[in-house]
């Protein structure tokens, strides 16, 4: 991978990220659930952190976050407001889909970075979207009752 398709990949990455940090922050403010809010606050913290991450690398490339990371975090703040309207679960699902993209896109970049600490960086954000969407698949399943479900028919 050249350094402009690197750019263009954090540069994207960077707009994900940042717009995750604003859906999961309005989300939590507006969460009724206590537990869930909390995860949803942290999990902005730690996305937060990729921003950081992200943004030096890009930096550090020589490269420019761009449009896309400049009006990201609106779209996740609109978006963020629609948990009032949706309910949690159908929220939890949204945010799936969400974490599910971005570890798809990480495995991609990935397999194309040759630069041993950018892969790293990349696995460790990669890892915390995994644990993110695992927290969010199983918080899913003790709001709609499938676990007692699933144990019924074990």
């Amino acid at each position: 991978m050249d350094k402009k398709e690197l750019e263009k990949a954090l540069g994207l990455f960077l707009a994900l990220e940042m717009e995750q940090v604003s859906l999961y922050q309005v989300q939590a403010a507006q969460t009724a659930d206590e537990h869930s809010a909390m995860a949803l606050k942290h999990f902005a913290q730690i996305e937060q952190g990729h921003v950081d991450n992200i943004g030096a690398a890009l930096q550090s490339l020589g490269g420019e976050p761009g449009l896309l990371a400049a009006v990201s975090p609106t779209f996740g703040k609109i978006a963020g407001h629609m948990t009032e309207v949706t309910g949690l679960v159908n929220l939890l699902r949204a945010n799936i889909i969400i974490e599910t993209f971005a570890t798809r896109h990480y495995r991609y970049l990935i397999d194309r970075v040759e630069d041993p600490g950018l892969r790293e960086l990349l696995y460790m954000n990669m890892i915390d979207e995994e644990l993110h969407r695992a927290w969010m698949i199983d918080k899913v399943r003790e709001l709609t009752g499938a676990d007692e479900e699933k144990k019924k028919l074990q």
